[in-house]
């Protein structure tokens, strides 16, 4: 049901639908992913079956087309000009972090782990300002840096080791408000 939600979310950006592709990676989905592919006209889906969140991203950036990488997971619901912002915002840097808001079921009957998450969880402005990284729940990147990084590294946080070596090669790494998920 989230991952419908955020194919929905992608399918309604602000800039033109065939100005970018989504691509879904299934990475051991019990049951699979039958369901949500029928009813995703346009998206594309793989499937990678080795286990782990950095096996999938480079499974999707090996076939991704454009100029640009954006970034989120299948819980996610990226606001509806998240691409134009984060496309807006690579002009500054060729890595872009936004913030990340995390979502409760009942705003007002928050569960222990909603709660503990809206405190605790993806402090995205901190982590790219002051700890080097980007969250890939919210994460853009130029191909070129994305190319030059190389792929991501299972078995870790692959979403700072990802970062972190780009900054090491001397790309810059920017947080943008606007680009909300």
């Amino acid at each position: 049901a989230l991952l419908a939600r955020c194919l929905e979310a992608l399918q309604r950006q602000s800039i033109e639908r065939d100005a970018y592709e989504i691509i879904v990676v299934d990475n051991g989905t019990p049951g699979g992913l039958g369901v949500v592919a029928q009813n995703a006209p346009g998206v594309q889906f793989l499937f990678e079956s080795r286990r782990g969140a950095a096996h999938a991203r480079n499974a999707a950036v090996g076939v991704a087309r454009g100029d640009i990488i954006a970034f989120t997971d299948a819980d996610c619901i990226p606001a509806p000009d998240w691409l134009a912002c984060g496309e807006a915002a690579l002009a500054e840097a060729e890595l872009v972090g936004g913030p990340i808001e995390v979502f409760v079921s009942d705003p007002a009957h928050p569960t222990a782990v909603e709660s503990f998450e809206r405190v605790f969880a993806f402090r995205q402005r901190d982590y790219v300002m002051r700890k080097g990284f980007a969250a890939t729940a919210n994460l853009f990147a130029t191909r070129a840096a994305s190319l030059a990084i190389g792929p991501f590294r299972n078995g870790l946080s692959e979403d700072v080791d990802w970062c972190r070596r780009g900054l090491t090669l001397g790309f810059r790494l920017a947080f943008n408000d606007t680009a909300r998920v």
